[in-house]
């Protein structure tokens, strides 16, 4: 924000960009055939959407009953296959 004098809610805007850009790259990499194991590449992109949930509206990881409501919902609420 100092660096570029904009406000916070522009900051934030275009953090939110950068990163819809990111997971665009991502999922376009995920299409492509590549030397590394299909398994290892999986277990990387969990750990990104992992960390996608945590920071995604507050720091999950400091405080973490911010994240009771999600990880509650993805254990006790789950889809059913």
């Amino acid at each position: 924000m100092n660096q570029h004098g904009v406000s916070r809610p522009e900051a934030i805007s275009e953090l939110l960009k950068i990163i819809e850009n990111a997971w665009i790259d991502i999922n376009e990499e995920m299409m492509r055939p590549t030397m590394i194991s299909r398994d290892l590449v999986i277990r990387i992109l969990n750990f990104a959407c992992l960390y996608g949930v945590i920071y995604k509206y507050n720091d999950s990881y400091t405080q973490p009953e911010c994240a009771k409501d999600s990880i509650i919902a993805l254990y006790e609420d789950s889809i059913p296959i």
